[in-house]
């Protein structure tokens, strides 16, 4: 089985403490891969990441009829087309692109690109094709597919950079996929101190790190900008407001970077999100963090052992 033990990939460091047991698709906790924060730097990540064991599927009646998305993706373009002539992008790449919505606007105001599409998932990929039918779609994702560097001028990432399994990896593959004047938009709306998710508040663990078991990283917002510095210059930054659940606001920070000819290997500075993120963490319920009930200390031991028994055999 495919397992990915790393260091912080923001500072490099292997110092972390767990926070909870990482949860399977149906809700349960997993046995192995544990939800993580770097004691140097505040980094939350999954580690290990086991991607079978991450099962989740995309397909086309997964994103509707994209009312939802649409008015932000009006935004998005209207905020990227102020940049266009500074970019003057030949070749535009877009990882994770659905439905190809946003690249279906992008098309429109600038129909001399050429469109190279990686969506993950093949049904989602074909919806993708027909909508886009002179576009390259390529069904797989980034660490799949083999590309020669240097060939994207602009590269698109909206919301699926924290699915990537292996996160630090993806993002030096992105760096290199793209020529040296190259640029990358970039936006996320995972992150430690997130209120809520597109269409559901997040007050608990289960919420923050369960809703979407493909997740692996959860940078605090300014953390996000000082790792996204490591390999890009940032130019501009925006941030969407997506919908509101009870009172929860979905936020969407996006960024549009440049590409640095050298880049920084891993953070070295003296600013540290440990407190910052683990204060975000503590408003949040933990419910049972991990498979053993933590109230077990509390039991004879007979009574603990019997517990751990019944626990893994419901669970198995």
């Amino acid at each position: 089985m495919k397992s990915l033990f790393f260091p912080c990939h923001m500072c490099g460091s292997y110092d972390s403490e767990m926070l909870t047991s990482a949860y399977l698709a149906d809700g349960s906790f997993c046995k192995f891969q544990q939800i993580v924060i770097c004691k140097k730097c505040g980094l939350v990540y999954k580690n290990p990441v086991i991607p079978e064991l991450n099962t989740l599927s995309y397909s086309k009646i997964s994103w509707g009829d994209g009312t939802i998305f649409k008015k932000r993706i009006s935004s998005l373009t209207l905020f990227l087309s102020g940049f266009f002539k500074e970019i003057s992008p030949k070749t535009i790449m877009e990882i994770g692109p659905g439905p190809g919505w946003l690249a279906m606007s992008l098309q429109e105001l600038f129909p001399a690109s050429k469109y190279i599409l990686f969506e993950a998932s093949q049904d989602v990929a074909e919806l993708t094709k027909q909508n886009l039918p002179n576009a390259t779609v390529i069904p797989a994702t980034i660490d799949e597919a083999y590309i020669n560097n240097d060939f994207a001028d602009l590269a698109i990432v909206c919301g699926v950079d924290y699915l990537f399994p292996d996160f630090r990896r993806a993002i030096e593959k992105i760096h290199k996929l793209l020529t040296i004047n190259g640029y990358l938009y970039i936006e996320r709306n995972v992150f430690v101190e997130s209120e809520a998710y597109v269409g559901f508040p997040i007050k608990s663990y289960k919420d923050l790190f369960g809703s979407n078991v493909l997740m692996t990283t959860w940078f605090a917002v300014d953390q996000y900008k000082q790792f996204l510095s490591l390999f890009f210059d940032i130019v501009s930054e925006k941030s969407f407001f997506h919908d509101e659940t009870d009172g929860f606001k979905c936020i969407i920070n996006g960024f549009l970077c440049k590409k640095k000819v050298i880049r920084s290997e891993y953070y070295h500075g003296n600013t540290s999100w440990y407190e910052t993120n683990m204060a975000s963490l503590r408003r949040l319920n933990k419910e049972s963090t991990n498979p053993i009930s933590t109230n077990a200390k509390l039991q004879p031991v007979a009574t603990k052992l019997w517990n751990t028994f019944q626990f893994w055999r419901l669970h198995e």
